[in-house]
């Protein structure tokens, strides 16, 4: 055979495979089955439902207090930390309180906590101070309030 029949049979060997690949049916790619939404989870939200600065007994600044859950859900190891501040907007100490000794706190229940600034020991040298409320999820997602005082 000749150099340009067998080109041509190539050629048309080419075209034939071509034509068979472009007409097979072409199937869409499935489609994922509808999931319907997730319903809004419920959450624990805590306050702070009073707050009292005092003394300790042996001198130190002292706030007793309780925080209450408002939310929808039981909230987990509770804890509340206040900041306290100088006139010059400087955090002097650090207290840490913790509700129901880090116990679960169901929806509309309070809890009572005590925080003490260990290196305060007159309210006077306090401009401020600010709080943050943290707890867990029934799932332990981690979730905070804060505010400030004063």
């Amino acid at each position: 055979m000749k150099k340009s029949t067998i080109t041509i049979i190539k050629f048309c060997l080419v075209c034939i495979l071509l034509t068979m690949f472009l007409s097979c049916d072409k199937k869409e790619a499935p489609t994922s089955p509808y999931v319907p939404p997730l319903p809004d989870p419920k959450y624990a939200k805590f306050i702070l439902t009073s707050d009292v600065c005092g003394y300790a007994s042996y001198g130190c600044c002292r706030i007793t207090g309780t925080v209450k859950n408002v939310g929808e859900a039981t909230g987990y190891n509770v804890g509340v930390e206040f900041q306290a501040y100088n006139a010059s907007n400087t955090i002097i100490d650090t207290a840490h309180g913790f509700p129901a000794e880090l116990g679960n706190i169901p929806v509309g229940v309070s809890a009572t906590y005590e925080a003490i600034f260990f290196e305060v020991y007159d309210w006077a040298l306090i401009a401020k101070y600010t709080y943050e409320i943290s707890w867990l999820t029934a799932t332990g997602m981690s979730l905070t309030q804060t505010g400030t005082i004063r």
